[in-house]
């Protein structure tokens, strides 16, 4: 995916095409990320790629990002269930009780927006301000689920035999991805949003 003046266009390129080189870097979840560079290599036909194109990557990354998250609190459920301090399990608490009740609602509204969304697209109407929508919600609401999943693990929370990890790491990486809430509420304003690449769809 390139810039092209105003434009965003695209093109397949084979992996072990002459010219091609693929740098490993570092990823937070299991992936395996890389700075790949081209020079001098010989492409398909250029495609554009439209702005409804983009929009149904952005609910993809959202989708991504709700599931992890969902994932995140299921575990955290189970576990203030389970887990027992000063004699009575966690979930007795009325503060953890309200940072997952907080969390599960916010997760609702996500999975609402992003059901608009694609409902919007699938029937051929206007998405573009409905994926906005959903985008900020699920940039906020999801990084706020999996941190409060996160807390209510405590320090076991961080070993990976918990699974936690796995999602959390998902979510920070996706939410990274989708780009912050800002961007697309300035693109609901009628700003530009998010710019398509690592800082954001």
């Amino acid at each position: 995916v390139a810039r092209r003046g105003d434009d965003l266009v695209a093109s397949v390129v084979a992996a072990d095409a002459p010219g091609v080189t693929r740098e490993p870097r570092h990823g937070v979840v299991d992936e395996e990320p890389a700075a790949v560079s081209l020079r001098d290599v010989e492409a398909g036909p250029l495609v554009a790629i439209d702005e409804p194109t983009l929009d149904r990557l952005r609910l993809a990354h959202a989708a991504v990002l709700l599931g992890a998250a969902d994932a995140a609190l299921a575990l955290a459920l189970a576990h203030v269930t389970t887990r027992e301090q000063f004699g009575r399990p966690l979930a007795a608490f009325q503060s953890v009780q309200h940072r997952l009740v907080d969390a599960f609602i916010g997760l609702e509204a996500v999975a609402l927006a992003l059901d608009d969304a694609a409902a919007r697209a699938d029937a051929g109407e206007p998405f573009a301000l409905a994926t906005a929508d959903a985008g900020a919600l699920a940039c906020e609401a999801t990084v706020a689920a999996a941190l409060a999943a996160q807390q209510v693990h405590g320090g076991v929370g961080y070993l990976e035999t918990t699974g936690l990890g796995v999602f959390t790491r998902r979510v920070l990486s996706e939410a990274g991805r989708l780009g912050p809430a800002s961007t697309h509420r300035e693109r609901r304003r009628g700003g530009p949003g998010p710019a398509p690449d690592h800082r954001g769809w």
